[in-house]
């Protein structure tokens, strides 16, 4: 296994302006490209349930290749709200795999 990714990038839900910061209502999990000719890649396996806390770091979902498998990593602490792709479906690099969202309305 290689190693992990972090794969987390902010898009897809509203953020706003509060006294200079920006609050993120949610992060998209993204499929990571792992090589230079990676065009797509298949879920493997989500280690968190939609409603489960994560903390940064913790590995959310394991993805493969062609010719590896590797984890994904949150950015950040939250809940998985939404599992977009299910296991053993395959997703274009950057395409939306999962949803984070904010725990307990914590700004970034």
């Amino acid at each position: 296994m290689g190693a992990a990714q972090e794969g987390c990038s902010q898009g897809g839900s509203a953020s706003a302006f509060n006294s200079g910061e920006i609050i993120v209502s949610s992060l998209d999990i993204v499929m990571p490209q792992l090589g230079l000719t990676m065009t797509e890649g298949r879920v493997v396996t989500w280690h968190v349930s939609p409603g489960q806390a994560v903390t940064a770091g913790q590995v959310v979902v394991t993805i493969e290749s062609e010719k590896t498998q590797e984890d994904v990593l949150a950015e950040t602490a939250g809940v998985l709200e939404q599992i977009v792709k299910q296991e053993g479906e395959i997703a274009a690099i950057g395409e939306v795999i999962g949803r984070l969202g904010a725990s307990g309305g914590s700004s970034r």
